[in-house]
């Protein structure tokens, strides 16, 4: 076999193999439902709620939430184990408080005092009525002011994002959470 030939077997064979590999994803993407369809329209069709993220000056994604019907603004924190509202801010939504043994450590600094309370946490057409933990987070607002980025409420930690499956899209700034 000349050069000439061999070169145009090489090809052939690699143009099989490429065509092959594309059809086995195609099959997945069909087998997974993603086939030509977008993530939004997935997720919705799945019984997540779409929920938009702003991205603010510091660079953290926040997200508008209501608080026992009433709104506030929450910082998205996939790091924090669990949902947490400022001390002021449970006051202003009248959250009724306990004490509880125990600390906070992370986000807000270290805290010796914190507090829990049963509040409705609702995101567009996500709604959960939980018990959320009070934290002082006056270290995390004094870093915001001085950004001028805003009065940060409380933290969606991750008993919120686990409960429900969440899944974060960067490239549109939505967070999907399972009904």
């Amino acid at each position: 076999m000349n050069k000439t030939k061999r070169i145009v077997c090489l090809f052939a064979i690699i143009s099989l193999i490429i065509s092959l590999q594309a059809k086995g994803q195609t099959q997945q993407q069909k087998a997974s439902g993603l086939n030509n369809v977008a993530l939004k329209d997935f997720l919705l069709q799945k019984n997540y709620v779409q929920i938009p993220l702003d991205k603010n000056s510091i660079g953290h994604f926040t997200v508008k939430v209501k608080v026992n019907n009433d709104s506030a603004l929450f910082i998205l924190d996939t790091g924090a184990s669990g949902t947490c509202i400022d001390f002021e801010s449970a006051k202003k939504f009248g959250i009724d408080l306990k004490d509880i043994s125990g600390g906070a450590y992370g986000y807000g600094g270290d805290s010796e005092k914190i507090q829990i309370g049963d509040a409705t946490i609702t995101m567009n057409n996500f709604r959960k009525t939980m018990t959320i933990t009070a934290i002082d987070l006056t270290s995390v607002n004094k870093a915001y002011s001085t950004e001028n980025s805003g009065h940060i409420d409380g933290v969606i930690g991750a008993d919120i994002l686990n409960g429900n499956s969440a899944i974060i899209d960067y490239e549109t700034s939505n967070l999907y959470l399972k009904k």
